[in-house]
């Protein structure tokens, strides 16, 4: 099968609402195994399709792809800096899925930063906040102030516990987010 016909078939099965099925993820993982500019193109041109799922699967297409071995040599998957600017562009959609599909792709990327995601953080979405919370890496410390800053605001439960908990199944010894937990959870 060509990857347009994988892709196309991946397409259906989000459209179905298959896109948990195994069957679906293993058209994604084909398309990932092959880091070539007319995959990469044709995920690229789904992205701004129609279609919420044909959106969806173009940014979880463009999540990995070119893994594992690019990804071992230089620390980037070979279409990052194209990937970039189409995933941004995405986290302003207007169907939750495809945002949540953006977030992932730029975690996948590591390259999701709390200035890209701060104006979702509050979404009423539990998926998308819980994709920021995946998405945010700790070593940022400005990722870590984000999820702070939302601890600090009194704002129970919209973002900040849910946002901490998962930051801190990740990164556990990460003490801002720590602190401020404790703080959010004693109200004081």
């Amino acid at each position: 099968m060509e990857a347009a016909e994988v892709l196309a078939s991946a397409v259906r099965l989000a459209a179905e609402g298959s896109a948990d099925s195994d069957e679906y993820w293993d058209l994604i993982r084909i398309l990932h195994l092959i880091p070539e500019q007319h995959v990469f193109a044709l995920a690229a041109a789904c992205c701004v399709a129609p279609s919420a799922a044909e959106r969806a699967v173009g940014a979880t297409v463009l999540a990995q792809l070119g893994f594992p071995s690019e990804w071992e040599e230089t620390g980037k998957r070979p279409f990052t800096e194209q990937s970039a600017p189409i995933l941004r562009a995405m986290l302003s959609d207007s169907d939750e899925g495809v945002v949540v599909s953006a977030i992932h792709a730029l975690g996948h990327h590591s390259i999701a930063s709390a200035a890209d995601l701060i104006g979702l953080a509050r979404h009423p979405s539990r998926e998308i906040r819980l994709a920021i919370a995946t998405a945010l890496d700790a070593d940022d410390p400005k990722s870590q102030e984000l999820i702070a800053k939302e601890l600090r605001s009194g704002d129970r439960g919209v973002f900040a516990i849910e946002a901490a908990e998962e930051f801190l199944t990740r990164y556990p010894d990460d003490t801002t987010v720590i602190d401020a937990l404790a703080t959010w959870r004693t109200g004081t």
